[in-house]
């Protein structure tokens, strides 16, 4: 049976992977602590391999470990702004760097 936890727990977590990326972890409302966020991901596809097996998409909920070890759009607008920074950019322009990294980012799909 899953548990029902409370919006505003949830939007927790939702705002700590947005605002520190994969590397700071998510809060495990059973343990009531923080962990490693690959470890609640192994976790999830460990419960949802069964069902995903069946419905031919296991590739892709295996796609959250690459997003756990390669990092999330958050870890890599960091990793841009500091670069940029790094490079004698203003905060101004390292602003700017993230827009056009995002705008390419998202660009490739479409």
């Amino acid at each position: 049976r899953w548990r029902l936890y409370d919006n505003f727990l949830l939007n927790e977590n939702r705002w700590r992977a947005q605002r520190y990326g994969v590397g700071n972890g998510l809060i495990d409302f059973g343990h009531r602590k923080i962990v490693p966020m690959g470890k609640l991901v192994n976790e999830m596809i460990e419960l949802l391999e069964p069902d995903a097996a069946k419905l031919g998409c296991l590739a892709e909920i295996e796609r959250a470990r690459e997003i756990v070890t390669g990092g999330n759009s958050a870890d890599r607008q960091r990793a841009v702004y500091i670069s940029a920074l790094e490079a004698g950019k203003t905060k101004d322009d390292a602003l700017r760097e993230i827009v056009r990294h995002l705008i390419q980012e998202y660009h490739v799909d479409l």
